[in-house]
Formats: structure tokens, sequence, C-alpha cells
């Protein structure tokens, strides 16, 4: 697919087993060609960029009531990956609790180091409660 100046190729592989696991996996290339004349500048080197991004999601239901998604993400550009992951419980109808996660951090795939901590997460909770008359 073109759009632009930017070229996109993505595959997608789903899968479902008993409506209660679901299961998303997905890439994506982005190129963006040098524009004429000049060059972009990427880590001190002058060329077109590309940007791959590999994505992973997963719902599990453990219940009508109790269910979880974590959702998992690379970019080659920022060479930086994250992680979300959340679980909600239905209390009764209208009235659910989320509790969610979050951290991003380098991949530390572009040296020889070990990974090192995230750069930024998060730890949420809410509750919906609905008033009945």
């Amino acid at each position: 697919m073109r759009t632009g100046d930017t070229e996109q190729a993505s595959n997608v592989l789903q899968g479902l087993q008993n409506l209660v696991v679901l299961v998303n996996a997905s890439w994506s290339q982005n190129s963006i060609p040098a524009p004429v004349g000049g060059h972009y500048r990427v880590r001190g080197v002058q060329s077109s960029v590309t940007a791959n991004t590999v994505r992973l999601r997963s719902d599990y239901a453990f219940s009508t009531r109790l269910n979880n998604t974590l959702f998992a993400q690379r970019d080659s550009q920022y060479e930086r990956a994250s992680v979300i992951a959340r679980v909600r419980w239905t209390v009764k109808p209208g009235s659910d609790l989320f509790v969610v996660w979050n951290s991003i951090g380098p991949t530390g795939r572009d040296r020889l180091t070990p990974r090192s901590r995230p750069s930024r997460g998060g730890l949420l909770a809410k509750y919906v409660y609905f008033f009945r008359s």
C-alpha cells in the first residue's frame, strides 16, 4: 500500500478458541524514502527510514465477569517495547473494576548491555459504579 511518500506493508494472524481466548499478532513495515536531493539523518547516517512494528494481543475470559487483556508492541525505529496488561471484573451489570499496568522501555538490541529498566510505567485502578433508582 502506498500512502503519500510512505510505503506500508502488514500481516495479521488471528485466532479464536471457544469464545474464551483471542490471540492477534501483527507486523507492519513503514518505509519512508529520502526526499529528492536530500536525506533523512538516522543515528548519524543519511538514508531512507524504515520502521518495523510487531504487535501481540491476547484476550482471555476466565468467566463472563472476569477477563484480562495483554498487549505487547516492539518498534524498531526507536528500539523500544511496551506492554499493557488489563484485568476487568464486572461486579454487576454496569459496575466494573479495571486494573491496568503499563510499561515502556528500551529493547537493548542496539547495544550489548543487558536490558535496562523500563523508562516509563504505571499501575492504574478504576471502579465504575452504576447507581439504580
